[in-house]
Parts: C-alpha cells; structure tokens; sequence
C-alpha cells in the first residue's frame, strides 16, 4: 500500500465531458458526504427528531490550480470543456476515480500575476454513471397514468379498511379539506375550477351519511366518491396555468399542513387518511415535476430545486409513516401502512427523479469569471455567448448579472461575471 508521500507525487488528472484530459498542478477535493434526513419538531417534546436515510453523493469544494506561462491559456480551454454537461471523470491519488458535475458556479481567478497561477474552484458532487431508471417514454404520460393508478389504489386501501367511516372519520376529510383549499386558495389562475372541485369534495363527504341506517354497500360507495373527489381537489394545483414554481408551492403548501397533523393524530383511521392524502400530494407533485415546466429547466439549478422539493417531501412522508406504524401488525387496532400503494409510490417518485436527474444533465450550468482587463458587456457577451442581430445575448448577460444600462460600457478588472452554459 502506498504512503501518503508516495500519493502526493502520482498524478491528478481531469478528464471532462468533451473527452479531454487536464492534468493541473494542484487538485485538492475537500468532500462532505451528505444524507437525506428529515427534522420533525413535536408540540410539548423538547428537542427535534431526526430520521436519516440513505447517503447522497459526496459533494466535494473542488481547488484546481495551473501554474506557468501557458496558465491563462490552459484555463481558457478547460472552460470551454467545462461547459460540456457530460460527467468529469477525477483521477485522484487519495480519493481514486470520482465521476462528478458540477453543482454551482465554477470560480476562475487569474489575477495571480506573481505566482503566474490560474485558481478555479467550485463544488461538484458525485454522480451516477447511468441511471437504471432513464426514462424513454413521454415522462409526463408515464407519470399521470401511473398517479391515476395510485389514486385508485389509494381509495381502494381507504375504503377497505375503513368500510363504515365513523362521524369523526368524516370529520376529519372535511378538515383536511378544508385544509388544503387554504393551502391554495390564493391560485387565481383556475378560478372557477378551485370552487367547483372543492364544493364537489365538500357535498360527496357530506353525502356518506346522509339517511338513517344506510346500506353497507352504499356507504362504501360514498366513501369511495369522496375520497376520490378530495383527490381531484388536491390534485388540482398540479396541471393549472401558472408556473411550474408556484404550482410546486402549492402543492408543497397542501404538505406542509398534513406533516403539521401528523405528530397530532392518535387513531388508525385518522393514520389511514394521512397516507392516502399525503400519497395523493406526492404523486401530484411528481405530476406537476413532469408537465409544462415552461423555462424552469433551462437551468440546472431549477431542476435541482425541484428535485430537493420532492425527494425531501418524499423522506418525509416515510419517515412519518413509520413513526405512525404500529409494533404488531396483527392487532386490530394497530396501524400498518398498505404496502402496495407504498410500493407504487416509490416506484413513481424514483421515476420522476431520475427523469428529473437527466433532464438535470441537458440544463445550462452557472458559470463565474473574473474579468482580467477593463472591459465592457458587449465584449464579454461576445466571449461568452456570441452577439445576435437582436443584442439578445448582451441583455440576457446583463440580467444574468443585475447589471444597469449605465455600466454597459463600463466593467472594471476584477469583476466577477456570471454565465450559464
């Protein structure tokens, strides 16, 4: 095994998504391995619980130096490679092949005119090669037909084990309703469309007993209607007319008033509402993630932002699932959450990440530049993205930058600019 004075004189080498290898002075990954963990703060219980559940990929604060005569020249040229979206490949003496992409802004510093140096950095993460999971079909088809199988299976697990719905049943789905039309009750896009659905919700849970010694069959077939119309209700912000940020608020809005509920409920019907109603809510999500993101996705850092929004609120659904669940399966009156809604859940989250992972890819990544000389963003839109007949590309950079008409011809040495590529 080798010493570490022996690893420090091997090479570090990266080869980037255009297939060229750089091979800098000094490659030095400082790495923090991350979880996804989910915090739940109870009422009258010090302290916060904490459910950990499998690692991310290592994120890594990434210092590259090149160093000599040709150190502008060479760094000029990795950042043209870096703007590839495939992975870099990092040979590493300490750490061996890392397959990694960028996750923000990569820093090029080369002011340095003593030490004739060139310091990039920025982090990066650890990624998959390939995803097992790489969606081939319309994603948004995929995902819709399978949430109106889960909401089916959803409803079907309600009624099952809540065949005569007790009047504190049936006030809970009219309080969760209530809930989730103050979650979205500011969505002017839908209009008409909110107050329909919800009156729709609202009349079907009232009608589940609506006479006097009703039949069973009857009361399960009201329940099933009811069930499924506060699904369409909730369901509501994913396939709206707004952008696709605000209709994930809405939807995260409607969550975040369930997980308030679900260190406050004690009975197993109240457990079983809570897993089709926040089931529904993350399938709709994954709905929402795939239909008409508009401009959303022409960065990676939407993408991201989107992907964290799910995959957290995901975490967290099981997470208080399994608080909920009962020591033994086998009592009546213990709650066991139904495993093959469960199943089809995750199957539709995993989905709709890994669509999101690979669409992640094809965005356009944050970049950041110091500018070496007095320049001006006609010139730097030029280096950078190409001039257009429309002066489009001078605009997007100066938005890009928050810049005022009045430094347009003016950007002074040291400046760091942004850039997406």
């Amino acid at each position: 095994m080798a010493t570490w004075q022996e690893l420090d004189k091997q090479v570090f080498s990266i080869t980037t998504g255009d297939g060229k290898v750089y091979k800098p002075n000094v490659l030095n990954p400082n790495y923090l391995v991350g979880y996804n963990v989910s915090q739940f703060n109870f009422r009258n219980v010090s302290g916060t619980l904490v459910r950990r559940n499998r690692p991310m990929g290592a994120v890594y604060g990434l210092e590259i130096i090149f160093q000599g005569a040709e150190h502008i020249r060479t760094a000029t040229e990795f950042r043209k490679s870096a703007a590839n979206p495939k992975p870099w490949v990092i040979q590493h003496p300490k750490y061996g092949r890392l397959v990694v992409q960028p996750i923000d802004g990569l820093f090029f510093d080369n002011n340095d005119k003593i030490l004739n140096t060139t310091r990039i950095t920025g982090p990066v993460m650890e990624t998959i090669e390939e995803s097992n999971l790489a969606p081939t079909e319309n994603a948004a088809d995929v995902v819709s037909a399978a949430k109106g199988r889960l909401d089916i299976g959803y409803a079907a697990d309600y009624v099952n084990s809540v065949p005569a719905p007790s009047v504190q049943d049936v006030q809970d789905m009219g309080d969760d309703l209530n809930g989730f039309q103050k979650a979205i009750k500011t969505i002017s896009t839908a209009g008409s469309e909110v107050i329909n659905k919800y009156n729709d919700a609202a009349a079907n849970i009232n009608r589940i007993y609506n006479t006097v010694n009703d039949e069973i069959d009857t009361v399960i077939g009201r329940t099933a209607r009811a069930i499924a119309s506060v699904q369409s209700f909730m369901s509501l912000p994913a396939t709206i007319l707004d952008t696709l940020d605000r209709r994930m608020t809405y939807l995260i809005n409607e969550f975040n008033f369930l997980m308030l509920q679900a260190g406050l409920i004690d009975l197993p019907t109240q457990k079983r509402l809570f897993q089709v109603n926040g089931g529904t809510c993350l399938g709709a999500m994954c709905v929402a993630a795939t239909y008409n993101p508009g401009t959303a996705y022409d960065r990676s850092s939407g993408v991201v932002r989107v992907i964290q929004q799910l995959a957290g609120s995901y975490n967290q659904y099981i997470a208080a699932l399994d608080v909920m669940q009962g020591p033994n399966g086998g009592e009546v009156d213990v709650y066991v959450p139904d495993a093959g809604t469960l199943n089809e859940l995750t199957n539709l989250v995993y989905y709709t990440l890994s669509y999101l992972f690979e669409v992640a890819k094809q965005a356009k990544q944050k970049r950041t530049i110091v500018v070496m000389k007095d320049s001006n963003w006609i010139s730097l839109a030029k280096e950078l993205y190409g001039l257009l007949p429309d002066d489009s590309t001078i605009t997007r950079l100066m938005e890009e930058n928050n810049a005022g008409l009045n430094t347009l011809l003016q950007v002074d040495k040291g400046t760091k600019v942004v850039y997406y590529v």
